[in-house]
Order: C-alpha cells, then sequence, then structure tokens
C-alpha cells in the first residue's frame, strides 16, 4: 500500500486488507460452557447452516466471536491504493507467529507484484497461499457491500 496517492487534505489511511473480523464480543464465557478453561485453543459455533464462526476467550473472560470468512481484499489491491489508502493492517490476533510471518510475505510479495504490473500472472498462486493460511472461505463481502444493508 505504499505507494497510494496521498489525498489531498486527509490524514494516511489504512484499512484491515486480512483476517478474521470480530462479529460480537460478549462477558460470557463460551469456553466454560463447552467444559475447557484452555485459552490458546479456537473453537467454533456451527450455524444452522453449518458455518462455523470461530471463537476465542480473552485472559478477561470475554469471548471474541469472528466472522465464518476470513475477510481477504487481495483482489482489491490497486482499487485500495487508487482510493489513497496508505496502509494495510493484518488482523493476525489469535493467529501465531506463522500467520503473522506467512500473510506478510504474502502481502508484501502481492503489492510488489501490483506495482510492477505481474499480478495478473500470480493471482492464483497468491491466492491458494492465502487460502492455505486461512480459516476457511475467503470473503471481501464486507468491504464490496458495506456491513448494513438498507431496504
Amino acid at each position: 500500500m505504499t505507494t497510494a496517492r496521498a489525498v489531498r487534505g486527509l490524514p494516511p489511511t489504512g484499512v484491515i486488507v486480512q483476517g478474521l473480523l470480530e462479529a460480537v464480543i460478549t462477558p460470557d464465557r463460551l469456553d466454560q460452557i463447552i467444559g475447557s478453561a484452555d485459552t490458546e485453543t479456537a473453537f467454533g459455533l456451527r450455524d444452522q447452516k453449518g458455518q462455523v464462526f470461530p471463537f476465542v476467550t480473552d485472559p478477561c473472560g470475554r469471548t471474541h466471536i469472528f466472522n465464518a470468512a476470513e475477510t481477504s481484499l487481495i483482489d482489491q489491491i490497486q482499487m485500495l491504493q487508487d482510493a489513497g489508502i496508505r496502509y494495510g493492517v493484518i488482523d493476525a490476533r489469535w493467529r501465531g507467529d506463522l500467520y503473522s510471518r506467512d500473510m506478510t510475505h504474502i502481502w508484501y510479495d502481492a503489492i510488489k507484484n501490483s506495482e510492477s504490473g505481474e499480478r495478473s500472472k500470480k493471482d492464483g498462486e497468491i491466492k491458494d497461499a492465502i487460502r492455505a493460511c486461512a480459516y476457511g472461505v475467503l470473503t471481501s463481502a464486507t468491504w464490496k457491500r458495506g456491513l448494513c444493508r438498507s431496504e
């Protein structure tokens, strides 16, 4: 994102470009309901459609429930740069060192490829590498349509 045009009068802007987005934070300890106090293990809630929403309990006892699909804006690099986004944030909380390292390298390579015009040649490889690190499916839906829809 470093080559993005600065938009006159606006401060440098960043966007979460990769990671599991929190859907809910609750004071209820779901780990205790299922009989585990292991704060290092991720659990999930399965809905009626079969989607699994991962959750973890933080050291303060709050449960963080994440979206069932991992957000990835990898296909939006050029649009983000054109919009003046200067910083891409990889949300690696709860994910560990390997995820942080691997995802940072993948995004670095993708941005360099985008800047050099090679991105279209490597799109499939980049997405495959992200899928290998991600939980479940990838989505950019909240970026494309927003969180709320008016009817």
